[in-house]
């Protein structure tokens, strides 16, 4: 639908109303909605100065202009006069120099003289939403409906309080404030949409996000919201309040070994449900506020901070080793060991992963290492023997190819062996460690 009542009409967008940007509408355009803050448009235009003389012009260019509303990325002037257009209008927008290229003129647009009023006449093609899905996959669209307070955002630990407001197909689904960890909105079944855009939101801001399955109810959807299987939800969000996290910088030793030890108990948490990644960043978290802890510490509180770095790194070669992460598991182990160097844990872990990596020599170093602590560690002893017979077997086959390829006087050395097949006796996966290997260290 369009508005022919506005052609001709002339518009004085600025506050003072003293004609720094008016805008007049050559052709209308349709619907009641314009771009809003955030959003990216699509624009095709002619810069005139006011004797006619064009200086800039997107029309002999194979693409149209393109720039977000709202970051400075254009002239004041567009800014304004931009968000007030519908799809489709065409319009003339003067602008005094302030609001322009004020003094500098041709040193910020060439052709452009000093202190010169401009004219553009814009055509608003369309404009899209900013996309937050981490993939860029267009599954978090989010258009901002009132600008938020200050910079600051949420980052993950704060404590964030939402209002949102959810639809599925025009039928509302579910009205809710809640408060959350940032980083643990599953915990309180905020759906991971919404949790994402809060992360970019300002305190006071209101957004509407349009989620895809993948980011709302999933394959699955919702019966007891009554969301479909795959439905796309559309949500509006108000960022309530939060508080940030303390700084590590801020905080003394006795703060930040409390600190850690909330972090292993969240850690700890999301390992026993299985979120591997989750806990990861916890157990990582502990890395980096202990670790530059190297001074001023009392009483027990070197003691702690090593007992709390090794738990860290063990337990994060742990969750590596879920995921099968190899080269982080012998990172975060060798890091153990520089801590404990007869951390039993550490050398089975590591052992673990190098057998898993076909390094069979360097497994049955650490199994045996292992075994030199604690002879009767039998996972140790199974682990050793499996790794001795996979690393045998390896170089028959080895021995075997030579023969193919070499004749009956080919020679070679036995060791360990890459490409090799293996028996399905001995599982060893990481998910088939013994409850003793597989605890973190709680």
């Amino acid at each position: 639908m369009t508005d022919e009542s506005l052609v001709g009409v002339v518009r004085d967008l600025t506050w003072d109303k003293q004609g720094g940007i008016l805008l007049e509408t050559i052709n209308p355009g349709r619907g009641d909605e314009g771009p809003r803050i955030g959003d990216r448009v699509f624009v095709h235009y002619v810069g005139m100065l006011e004797d006619g003389t064009v200086f800039d012009s997107s029309r002999n260019k194979k693409e149209p202009f393109q720039f977000t509303i709202g970051r400075a990325e254009v002239v004041m002037a567009w800014d304004c006069a931009i968000a007030n257009m519908r799809k489709g209008e065409m319009a003339r927008i003067t602008s005094k120099p302030e609001y322009a290229y004020e003094a500098e003129g041709a040193a910020k647009h060439p052709g452009v003289p000093c202190n010169t009023t401009v004219i553009f006449e814009v055509e608003l093609i369309e404009w899209k939403g900013v996309d937050l899905s981490p993939d860029q996959d267009g599954g978090i669209i989010k258009r901002m409906e009132r600008q938020g307070q200050r910079l600051a955002t949420p980052v993950d630990g704060a404590l964030v309080t939402i209002r949102y407001q959810g639809w599925c197909e025009g039928q509302e689904i579910e009205v809710r404030q809640v408060t959350y960890t940032q980083g643990e909105g599953d915990d309180v079944g905020l759906i991971p949409g919404v949790e994402i855009a809060a992360k970019h939101m300002k305190k006071g801001e209101l957004d509407r996000l349009t989620l895809s399955s993948k980011y709302a109810y999933g394959e699955e959807g919702s019966a007891d919201l009554g969301v479909l299987p795959r439905a796309t939800v559309v949500c509006d969000v108000e960022m309530v309040h939060f508080e940030l996290p303390l700084d590590p910088m801020d905080m003394d030793v006795e703060e930040k070994l409390e600190e850690s030890l909330h972090f292993k108990a969240k850690g700890t948490t999301y390992f026993k449900k299985g979120k591997y990644e989750r806990a990861i960043s916890y157990y990582r978290k502990m890395v980096t506020y202990l670790e530059p802890v190297t001074s001023d510490l009392q009483g027990d509180q070197g003691l702690d901070r090593h007992h709390l770095l090794l738990a860290a790194h063990l337990n994060l070669a742990l969750c590596h080793l879920k995921l099968n992460h190899l080269s982080q598991v012998e990172t975060e182990c060798s890091r153990a060991l520089e801590l404990d160097s007869h951390s039993v844990k550490a050398l089975f872990r590591r052992g673990q992963a190098r057998l898993l990596r076909c390094e069979y020599s360097r497994a049955v170093e650490d199994f045996g290492k292992v075994l030199e602590f604690e002879p009767g560690n039998r996972a140790a002893l199974t682990q050793l023997s499996a790794c001795r017979q996979r690393q045998c077997q390896a170089y028959l086959q080895e021995k075997q190819r030579c023969f193919h390829m070499f004749g009956p006087g080919a020679q070679m050395s036995p060791g360990g062996g890459g490409g090799a097949t293996f028996p399905h006796s001995t599982d060893l996966s990481p998910h088939r460690l013994s409850d003793c290997e597989a605890s973190p260290e709680w």
